[in-house]
């Protein structure tokens, strides 16, 4: 059996219903499907909250699927690439505040200072920022906490 699942958004919940639907998961949300290939078709990512949750859920599934002999594919989306080429305009606050921790101000300062140094690097002399207060308060609202760690 082949089940196909795709544009999740980050909705932890909705997704977690479509499996228990499909009986790939019970109601401790272990693999229950046996042999089953679970197909994730991409768009993980963006919109929703939970997007980490998700990622999360499915490596784990994906392990417990090959213990008892199915298989879960996760292929990547237009949301996953357009992440990975830096795309962020559809990542929700609630996607990068689930990667905060303990040392994420020290991350985003030390993210800041290679953005610095690469742009100062860069770029001739007349067109480097001066690098002031608002100039990093409006870049720290485009680089909010988690987003070094995502």
């Amino acid at each position: 059996r082949v089940v196909a699942i795709g544009d999740v958004h980050g909705d932890y919940e909705q997704f977690v219903a479509v499996l228990r639907s499909a009986k790939l998961i019970d109601s401790e949300e272990s693999w229950s499907g046996g042999k089953t290939h679970l197909v994730q078709t991409g768009d993980v990512l963006d919109r929703g909250p939970d997007s980490r949750k998700v990622m999360d859920l499915l490596m784990k599934l994906e392990k417990e699927a090959r213990r008892a002999g199915g298989w879960v594919h996760c292929l990547i989306g237009n949301h996953e690439a357009m992440n990975i080429y830096g795309d962020l305009r559809y990542v929700s606050p609630g996607e990068f505040a689930a990667f905060r921790d303990s040392n994420s101000e020290k991350a985003r300062e030390e993210l800041y200072k290679e953005y610095q140094a690469q742009i100062k690097s860069s770029s001739a002399p007349q067109s480097v920022p001066a690098f002031d207060e608002a100039f990093q308060k409006k870049w720290e609202s485009e680089h909010p906490l988690g987003y070094a760690e995502q």
